[in-house]
């Protein structure tokens, strides 16, 4: 278990919703970050704090915020709130919060990296090598012999009907390919579409994450 370097200090400067007649003052927490085999936890300490008056929050791009408020004597108020960059390692939808014993800890899960799958061999080819086997066969046994030098006549009708056997077969060929590449191009265009609208969602409309404790 290892320590990792403190992230992003605290935000005196921000501002926060101010009840009328009460007096805040600053305060400073101390916190770290523990990293482990399958999470990161963050360890935020809040001596005298109460998780009623404790709030987190998870603002894109993966910006984690904790802030809170307690009173103290002389009818004041401490206040906080501190920023912290979230790791890419880690799964923003799924990070946790629990407070017990005046210690915030804000578990975050890692990523489930899966391992490079290897793409089988694109089936089309072969289809399309099988397609023609039985094509060729059909043409070799259905082209006449050549006849006899000595009774050269005109092209029978056998044979016209066999040329034109061939010209259909080839046709069929080069439309079924044309129309494979049609729904090809189609297909790339609709995933292209829905991940540019994916992220422009994201773009225009950053997401608020409030995070229970």
């Amino acid at each position: 278990m290892t320590t990792r370097p403190r992230v992003d200090g605290a935000n005196p400067n921000c501002k926060h919703r101010a009840i009328a007649g009460r007096v805040y003052e600053n305060f400073k927490p101390i916190y770290e970050w523990i990293q482990e085999d399958d999470h990161d936890s963050l360890l935020v300490y809040l001596p005298g704090f109460t998780k009623e008056f404790i709030k987190v929050t998870i603002e894109n791009p993966n910006i984690l915020h904790v802030l809170g408020q307690r009173l103290i004597p002389g009818n004041k108020w401490h206040w906080f709130h501190e920023d912290f960059q979230v790791p890419e390692t880690c799964k923003v939808n799924v990070i946790r919060a629990k407070f017990g014993g005046g210690i915030l800890t804000i578990t975050m899960p890692h990523k489930i990296i899966n391992p490079p799958t290897i793409q089988e061999p694109m089936k089309k080819e072969t289809q399309d090598t099988k397609s023609t086997k039985p094509i060729s066969s059909t043409l070799a046994s259905t082209i006449p012999s050549q006849p006899p030098l000595n009774n050269a006549t005109k092209p029978s009708n056998e044979s016209k009907n066999s040329h034109m056997s061939l010209d259909q077969a080839m046709g069929r060929i080069k439309d079924e390919r044309t129309v494979i590449v049609k729904m090809e191009v189609v297909a790339t265009t609709v995933v292209v579409v829905v991940v540019a609208l994916v992220a422009v969602g994201i773009y225009m409309f950053p997401t608020m994450l409030e995070i229970k404790v």
